[in-house]
């Protein structure tokens, strides 16, 4: 176990890296800045960072040390700095996108009546897509 932003994360050392559990990872930090941890493979994979699939005698472990559930078979490591960067991307890509759909909304927005509503004047989103 090592500590990581104040928080206790399953860790092995492979061939002279220190990798963290992801999935403890996510669980800790990353789960309410995205969807869900498939997100997190799909920004691994356009940040170009390969994670490091368990072995099972580590996911063994891992189970014992409660960093993943008791039924999961599989689990993949990343290195601290690969974390950071992944961290990075996950807090700056939310208030990126915040800001370019509250700016897309903004310009994107017209009145029209909308039937159903008595004709009585509403604003509608038109959302580009």
């Amino acid at each position: 176990m090592v500590d990581l932003r104040g928080a206790k994360v399953a860790s092995f050392t492979v061939e002279g890296c220190e990798l963290i559990c992801l999935p403890q990872a996510f669980d800790l930090f990353l789960k309410h800045l995205v969807g869900g941890l498939h997100t997190v493979y799909t920004k691994l994979k356009r940040l170009e960072i390969t994670p490091v699939v368990c072995n099972v005698e580590q996911v063994r472990i891992l189970r014992g040390l409660g960093a993943i559930q008791p039924g999961v078979n599989r689990c993949k490591l990343i290195s601290r700095k690969d974390f950071e960067t992944l961290y990075n991307d996950c807090t700056n890509a939310r208030q990126g996108d915040l800001y370019e759909r509250m700016t897309s909304l903004t310009l994107t927005q017209k009145d029209t009546k909308t039937p159903g509503l008595g004709g009585k004047l509403s604003t509608v989103a038109q959302l580009d897509q």
